[in-house]
């Protein structure tokens, strides 16, 4: 399975490159994009002149300080239009381990969707101030109340939907100038798939299309 590593960064700089070399080393089955939000400590340079070096690291600049959840959805975008099947959210300041890379990459070969969480057995919240535990904790309770927002990737249906793929129906779609967050309906099941803007223009979906969704996309969340 082709997999990456989405890293958003925003003044990483003092960790961005021993993320990449750890991740590099820990498994020859990922490549890394660092979506940086013009970081003022010169991250993204730094990321950069890696990837100059490097054919498995990539670097997508953003105009300016945007989020974090934006930055993962122009992150796993790319993904989706570079024909990944299997997406990984990563903090840039060593808080996940890129060491399990390998363990998470493998368990989706068998799962939509992985989770690697510090609330389990072996996991830790350690040097964590309290506003930090809470928001964690706030993003994991999230993921379980919204277990629609798994992002999928699709196409327009041209006929009965091929193996491990999944008819459905456009519900809505949210455009934005770079992202397009398309709204489906599979078998009672809702979920959302974020496609390039360009690619929705073109496949000229709307409410009311059919469409093939295809779980090969897989996210996988780190919380």
């Amino acid at each position: 399975m082709r997999a990456l590593a989405v890293l958003p960064t925003y003044n990483e700089a003092g960790t961005i490159a021993e993320v990449i070399e750890r991740s590099l080393a820990s498994t020859p089955d990922v490549d890394l994009l660092v979506v940086d939000d013009n970081s003022p400590d010169g991250t993204g340079a730094i990321a950069e002149g890696i990837a100059a070096g490097e054919s498995r690291v990539r670097v997508l600049h953003r105009p300016g300080k945007g989020g974090l959840g934006p930055a993962y959805l122009a992150g796993f975008a790319e993904g989706l239009a570079s024909g990944y099947e299997v997406m990984i959210e990563m903090d840039s300041d060593l808080s996940h381990h890129p060491e399990d890379l390998p363990r998470l990459i493998e368990a989706a070969a068998d799962a939509d969707l992985v989770i690697g969480s510090r609330y389990v057995e072996g996991g830790a919240t350690e040097n964590w101030s309290p506003s930090r535990r809470l928001l964690s904790r706030a993003g994991t309770a999230y993921a379980v109340l919204r277990p629609d927002d798994l992002l999928v990737s699709l196409t327009r249906s041209t006929g009965p939907a091929p193996r491990n793929r999944f008819t459905a129906n456009v519900v809505r779609i949210e455009r934005g100038p770079a992202v397009a967050y398309v709204h489906v309906d599979v078998h009672g099941t809702p979920l959302v798939a974020a496609v390039m803007a360009s690619t929705a223009e073109e496949l000229a979906l709307r409410a009311g299309s059919e469409v093939i969704v295809s779980v090969k996309a897989t996210a996988i969340h780190l919380i």
